[in-house]
């Protein structure tokens, strides 16, 4: 039988134990942020996103959550019958709605591409030194061609350099897969670059 001595100091040792963080303190009925993220997120959310979890613990809650039998169980109960934790809960969500996310950043991505593409092409403009006029008025009243135009009266504009690299490495005209294409061509001289297949590439993208 121990002494009434050696029980003393073995409960000052049980008292300096740090608690194991795997160990629940207290059950996860009695934990009130569980009981405030199942008010604010709903059960029918709830269950959709730990349905498509990897895990088949936060599946088989998902199960509880439309299972009638369980219907009078709140959330932190069927989590401790589970043994879930809430920061697998909130993972769970996280997930789901970063899914719903992409899903609808990707049914946007048609009409953003078509935006950059439109971004990348040249456009026309009046030319800003002669005003559209073509002619330039001298001293002696006489008037010359706009160098600036040759006298068409309209400056082209080269499209934006960011969205015309985007769409040419899209396209895999540049970056690492296009120097294996560009390796394959004979060009003329020999010589290559960016700007000339910017300039012969703007019929793909409706350049002028």
């Amino acid at each position: 039988m121990s002494k009434p001595k050696d029980m003393i100091q073995q409960r000052k040792r049980r008292g300096t134990e740090q608690p194991r963080a795997d160990i629940q303190l207290s059950p996860a009925r009695k934990n009130p942020v569980l009981r405030r993220l199942a008010d604010a997120i709903g059960r029918e959310t709830l269950m959709q996103a730990l349905e498509l979890a990897d895990d088949q613990r936060l599946r088989t809650l998902a199960d509880m959550l439309a299972d009638p039998a369980y219907s009078r169980c709140t959330f932190a109960k069927l989590c401790e019958k589970a043994s879930v934790r809430m920061t697998e809960v909130v993972d769970a969500f996280r997930r789901y709605k970063l899914d719903e996310g992409v899903v609808a950043m990707y049914q946007h991505l048609p009409e953003v591409m078509e935006d950059t593409a439109q971004d990348a092409k040249s456009r026309s403009e009046t030319c800003g030194r002669c005003k559209g006029e073509g002619k330039i008025a001298q001293d002696d009243s006489s008037a010359t061609d706009c160098p600036q135009c040759a006298g068409t009266g309209i400056m082209r504009v080269p499209g934006d350099a960011d969205s015309r690299k985007l769409v040419f490495e899209t396209a895999g005209l540049v970056g690492r897969r296009g120097l294996m294409l560009a390796q394959q061509f004979n060009i003329g001289d020999g010589g290559f670059s960016v700007e000339s297949l910017i300039t012969q590439g703007e019929k793909l993208i409706g350049g002028a």
